[in-house]
C-alpha cells in the first residue's frame, strides 16, 4: 500500500470493519474511473451503508494533502457516480496524529463538491447530522424551484385538465403514493410484483389473477396513451383509497376518498399537449405524463429531513394558489416554519401535554407540535401515545382536510383525531367535546381567519375548549383586539391575555393582504382584572428579511434573534421601556373598555409603506408577463 501509515490511522479511528477496501469495491454497481483517464481506478475505502442515501469516498496520502482533496473531489464527479448519488468525501494525509490532517466535503445527486468547515476525524453519526444540517437549506432551495415547475406543468401540460382546487390534492397523493409509483412504473417491477400477488393480496382484491396479464399488455405494450393514462390514474386512486381504508381509527376516511374522485374522471382524450414548456422525451400524452412522474419520485425521493422541518404540502400549495382567484376559502393564510415553531414553544409545548388545533389547515402545527414532543422523547410506546392521544386537529374545508390528513400520514400518523368539521358549533355528535373531556387540551394554537371578525370569534372559542388554565396560542392581525374591543372585552371577562408579542409588517407579504400580525397568549377561564399586567415583546424587526418568493436570513443573525426571543418571553424578561428601541419587551395594563395601550397604538404599522406595496405590484406583473408568454409560445 502506498500510504500505509495513514491508512492505518483511519481504521484505527473508524474501525477495520466500517469501511470497504479498495480491492472489496462492488465494481458493477460503483464505476469509478481511473485518475489517469484510463480505465477503472478506485478510492482507498468506501462505505454505502452506515448513513442512508449517501455513500461516503476515502482517499488517502502520506503527506500530499492537497492531492488527497483533488482525487476524492475527482472520484465524486465520476460519471455514473455522481448522477446517482448523494456522496461524501473524505480526504486525509499525514503519518501520524500530530501532522494529520482530514478534509470532508458533501454532494447531492448531480451536484458539486463543497467543503466542510470541520478538522480531525469525526465519528460518522456525528458526520451524518453535520451534513444533514449543510443539506437540508439546499434540499429546500431545489424544493422551491421545482414547485414554480410544478405549477408550470398543472399550467401547460397535461395537467391543465386538473382544476386549481384540486392541485394540491394532486400533489399530496403522488407524495404519498411515490414509491409504488416508482415500482408500478418499472416493467420487470411490476412484473416481479405483479406475479408474486403483492399487490393483489393487499391492494387489488377486486382484481382477477388473469386480468394481470392483460394489464401489463395495456400499460407497456399497448401505443394507445389514452388507456395508459386512464389505467394509471384508476391505479393510482385504487392504491390510494387501500391506504387511507387502512386507517381504522378515523371516522372521516370515505370523505377523504370521495375528493379524490377527479382521478378517475379524467377523460385523456379531451387532453391538450403544450408541451414547448418544457424540454421532453418522448411525444405521445402517456410518454410526457410518465417522464413528469418519474422526475416528481426523483425530486421527492427522500424528503424525511425536508418533513421534518418544513411544511412541503403547505409550502407548494401557497405556489398553485399565490396569484390564483380560486383559493380555497379566500381567506387561508400558511405561517411560516420559523413562526410555528416560535409558537409551539412559547406556548410551552412538551409530551405531556394535549395540544389543539382548531383551525388546522394542512397540518403544520400539529405536526410542528408533534417534532417538539418527539425530540423531548425517544421512547417509542410514548412517540405512539403521542400520535394516539396527544395532537387534536379540526378542520372544515375539504380539501385543506385532506392535507392535514395526508401531511400527518407523512409524518408517521398522527392523524387519528384530526376531525372534519364546522369547530365554532357542535358537529358529528359533539365528537369533539367528548374527546377533549377524555383528554383535555392544555395548549391551543390557531392561526384563525382574518376577514371579519373571525380572529376574535375562533379565539373565543379556541378558549371555551381549552382546559382550565390552558394556553391559547393565536396569530392574528396585531389590531384584532383594538379593532373589536366589545368582543374583546367579552372574551377577557371570562380569559386574560398574558402576553403579546409583535410580528413584522411584511410576515405574510403575500398572503394576508400584508397586515401586521402579532402572537396572543391567553390563560384560558380566568377572567382579566383590570390591575393584571401583560407582558409585551417586539420582534417587528427579526432579522429575516421577507418577499413573494421566500424568507431570507440575510445578515445570519435571524435564527439567534428567535432563540433569544424564544427564552425571553417564556421567562417575561424585561429589556426596556418603549422608547422606539427594536425588540424592547415590558409590563403593562390593557385598558378593559377600549383595550389601548402603548404597543397597540405606536408599534402597530396598519400601513404598508409604499416600498413594499411596490415590491408586491412588481413581483406579480413579473409573474403575469412570464405566464403571457408561456400561453403565447404554447398556442393559448
Amino acid at each position: 500500500m502506498p500510504e500505509p501509515k495513514n491508512e492505518n490511522l483511519f481504521r484505527s479511528f473508524y474501525g477495520t470493519n466500517t469501511f470497504i477496501e479498495k480491492a472489496d469495491i462492488d465494481k458493477t454497481k460503483y464505476p469509478f474511473k481511473s485518475k489517469s483517464g484510463n480505465g477503472n481506478g478506485y478510492p482507498d475505502f468506501f462505505n454505502d451503508s452506515s448513513i442512508d442515501n449517501w455513500i461516503i469516498i476515502v482517499e488517502c496520502k502520506a503527506t500530499d494533502h492537497k492531492l488527497a482533496e483533488q482525487e476524492v473531489c475527482y472520484y465524486m464527479s465520476n460519471d455514473g457516480i455522481k448522477d446517482k448519488y448523494n456522496r461524501i468525501g473524505i480526504a486525509t494525509s499525514g503519518e501520524n496524529e500530530s501532522d494529520l490532517k482530514v478534509s470532508y466535503y458533501y454532494a447531492l445527486k448531480n451536484q458539486k463538491a463543497t467543503k466542510l468547515k470541520v478538522d480531525g476525524f469525526i465519528e460518522l453519526d456525528k458526520l451524518q447530522q453535520i451534513v444533514e444540517n449543510e443539506t437540508l437549506e439546499v434540499e429546500k432551495e431545489a424544493l422551491l424551484n421545482y414547485r414554480t415547475k410544478l405549477n408550470d406543468y398543472f399550467d401547460f401540460e397535461y395537467f391543465n385538465k386538473i382544476e386549481v382546487k384540486n392541485r394540491p390534492l394532486f400533489f399530496a397523493v403522488l407524495l404519498l403514493m411515490k414509491d409504488k409509483i416508482k415500482q408500478f412504473l418499472d416493467e420487470e417491477e411490476y412484473v416481479k410484483i405483479y406475479k408474486n400477488n403483492v399487490y393483489l393480496k393487499d391492494e387489488f382484491d377486486n382484481l382477477q389473477q388473469d386480468k394481470i396479464e392483460q394489464e401489463k399488455v395495456i400499460l407497456f405494450n399497448n401505443s394507445n396513451s389514452n388507456d395508459k393514462i386512464k389505467y394509471f390514474n384508476k391505479f393510482l386512486y385504487d392504491t390510494f383509497s387501500t391506504k387511507i381504508k387502512e386507517n381504522q381509527n378515523n371516522k372521516y376516511k370515505e370523505q377523504v376518498i370521495e375528493n379524490f374522485n377527479f382521478l378517475k374522471l379524467i377523460d385523456p382524450a379531451e387532453i391538450t399537449l403544450f408541451n414547448n414548456t418544457h424540454t421532453h422525451t418522448h411525444n405521445s400524452k402517456w410518454g410526457i405524463y410518465k417522464e413528469f412522474l418519474l422526475e416528481f419520485c426523483d425530486k421527492f425521493n427522500d424528503i424525511r429531513k425536508l418533513q421534518k422541518e418544513y411544511d412541503i404540502i403547505g409550502l407548494c400549495y401557497i405556489e398553485f394558489f399565490k396569484y390564483s382567484t380560486q383559493q380555497l376559502g379566500g381567506d387561508i393564510i400558511l405561517t411560516p416554519e420559523h413562526i410555528k415553531d416560535f409558537m409551539c414553544r412559547v406556548a410551552g409545548v412538551n409530551s405531556n401535554k394535549v395540544v389543539l388545533d382548531i383551525c388546522t389547515g394542512t397540518g403544520g402545527f400539529l405536526i410542528k407540535a408533534m417534532q417538539i414532543m418527539f425530540e423531548e422523547t425517544q421512547d417509542v410506546n410514548k412517540q405512539a401515545t403521542i400520535k394516539k392521544e396527544n395532537l387534536i386537529g379540526v378542520e372544515y374545508i375539504s380539501t385543506m382536510y385532506c392535507m392535514a390528513f395526508i401531511n400527518m400520514m407523512l409524518n408517521l400518523d398522527g392523524k387519528t383525531n384530526l376531525m372534519k368539521g364546522n369547530c365554532l358549533v357542535d358537529f358529528d355528535d359533539g365528537i369533539l367535546k367528548k374527546t377533549l373531556e377524555k383528554k383535555p387540551a392544555k395548549i391551543g394554537i390557531i392561526n384563525p381567519p382574518y376577514n371579519d371578525n373571525q380572529a376574535i370569534i375562533f379565539t373565543k372559542r379556541l378558549l371555551d375548549l381549552l382546559d382550565v388554565g390552558g394556553v391559547g396560542c393565536v396569530i392574528a392581525p396585531a389590531n384584532t383586539l383594538l379593532k373589536n374591543p366589545q368582543q374583546a372585552k367579552e372574551l377577557l371577562q371570562k380569559h386574560s391575555l398574558r402576553k403579546y408579542v409583535l410580528l413584522p409588517a411584511n410576515l405574510f407579504v403575500m398572503q394576508a393582504g400584508a397586515q401586521q400580525t402579532a402572537i396572543f397568549l391567553f390563560e384560558a377561564h380566568t377572567q382579566q382584572r383590570e390591575d393584571d399586567l401583560v407582558y409585551f415583546y417586539n420582534l417587528s424587526d427579526d432579522g429575516y428579511k421577507y418577499s413573494s418568493r421566500k424568507t431570507y436570513d440575510l445578515q445570519g443573525v435571524a435564527e439567534d434573534v428567535y432563540k433569544q426571543a424564544i427564552y425571553n418571553v417564556k421567562n417575561e424578561i424585561i429589556i426596556s421601556k418603549p422608547t422606539g428601541n427594536d425588540r424592547e419587551s415590558y409590563k403593562e395594563k390593557v385598558d378593559l373598555e377600549t383595550m389601548k395601550n402603548a404597543i397597540f397604538t405606536t408599534k402597530i404599522q396598519n400601513e404598508l409603506k409604499m416600498s413594499d406595496f411596490a415590491k408586491t405590484i412588481i413581483d406579480y406583473y413579473i409573474y403575469e408577463i412570464d405566464e403571457q408568454k408561456r400561453k403565447l409560445c404554447n398556442g393559448k
